[in-house]
């Protein structure tokens, strides 16, 4: 549907040049753009350029208009596209604006879309209270509107379920392990509610997240292996990728897999090809640790380096006690067996 859905945003786009008025043909404009940038983040991945370029255009028509609420899905696009290829500081920018923009306009669903970026943002970079407030606000606004009222949403998945899909790791990680599992469900009966794919989609790598966190593994994998098939199915690459990597992580991290670890690489490599740095630190750290596992020390000492090395470039603080911990481990658990390291690591 997005593909076909290009195809006339493409044909509208040549009509509009015809159009005499300047003013009512980039506010036709402003429109389209919108939806491309909405329909190029499910067929190209969020970090596309074409996904940049349209809301960089949207953005300039909405300055020339000087249309301060129209700018809102603008900066939300422009957050993701940041997000995703992991400028983190520029990301939450945005973010903070989208918030600040659809509080002015006193727009609820603008606001209820921005909580829930701004919740996703500060949980990366490690304001761990702030962003569990963000993303409960966001569910709390979403659930004060009428019952049964659609959601018009402006980005591809409803926020009310990525907020749901997000907030329990963001839980696990402030010690509230039993609040984090019940959030967890209420994620799953959200997108079941839901009748867009899309939100399965979202849904389920952040399920195989969470519990390999928890160290349920057999369990992540379950839910990284449906989140494969939901995206295979409708086409969503992005989050196909982001599962595979996942269920190659769940593989093989407790034991010796080549078929997990090779999964795990090959999803890696799909990932950062098209320019996406989001999570890397998190996927290339258990990479490493699979990599450990199955005596391949000196590649996963690299790989691990490699994952520090994406901490530091979006100050992704969210997974750096990870790294420290699992650097650690490699030192105590390493053929060159070294307790002073590990435990400085710990620290």
């Amino acid at each position: 549907a997005h593909a076909e859905a290009q195809e006339h945003i493409a044909a509208a786009l040549k009509l509009l040049k015809g159009m005499p008025e300047e003013g009512t043909r980039l506010q036709y404009e402003l429109g389209l753009q919108l939806i491309r940038g909405v329909a190029f983040e499910s067929t190209l991945g969020y970090m596309a350029s074409e996904v940049g370029d349209a809301y960089d255009r949207a953005r300039e028509i909405c300055e020339l208009l000087g249309h301060s609420a129209e700018l809102v899905p603008v900066q939300l696009g422009l957050y993701v596209y940041n997000f995703v290829r992991g400028n983190y500081e520029q990301a939450r920018d945005f973010a903070l604006r989208a918030v600040d923009l659809s509080e002015k306009a006193d727009n609820l669903v603008f606001l209820i879309e921005a909580y829930a970026a701004l919740g996703y943002i500060d949980a990366y970079l490690g304001n761990l209270e702030a962003a569990r407030t963000e993303l409960e606000m966001c569910i709390s606004l979403y659930g004060s509107r009428p019952e049964g009222e659609e959601f018009p949403g402006i980005t591809a998945q409803d926020p009310c379920a990525a907020a749901f899909a997000k907030l329990p790791i963001v839980l696990w990680h402030l010690g509230e392990v039993d609040e984090s599992e019940r959030v967890m469900h209420e994620a799953f009966r959200m997108a079941d509610r839901l009748e867009s794919p899309i939100n399965h989609a979202v849904v389920y790598p952040h399920a195989a997240w969470f519990y390999s966190y928890r160290g349920q593994y057999d369990v992540a994998l379950k839910f990284a292996n449906k989140g494969m098939q939901v995206c295979a199915e409708y086409g969503y690459d992005h989050w196909y990728v982001c599962s595979l990597i996942h269920a190659g992580i769940a593989m093989s991290t407790q034991q010796p897999s080549e078929e997990g670890l090779a999964m795990a690489l090959q999803g890696l490599e799909h990932w950062v090809t098209p320019g996406a740095r989001v999570n890397c630190a998190y996927f290339k750290g258990r990479i490493a640790w699979a990599m450990h596992v199955a005596g391949k020390h000196e590649e996963a000492s690299a790989m691990l380096k490699e994952a520090f090395g994406d901490c530091e470039f979006s100050n992704d603080r969210l997974n750096a006690s990870l790294l420290y911990q699992l650097r650690g481990d490699m030192f105590i658990e390493g053929s060159s067996r070294d307790a002073d390291k590990a435990e400085e690591s710990w620290q």
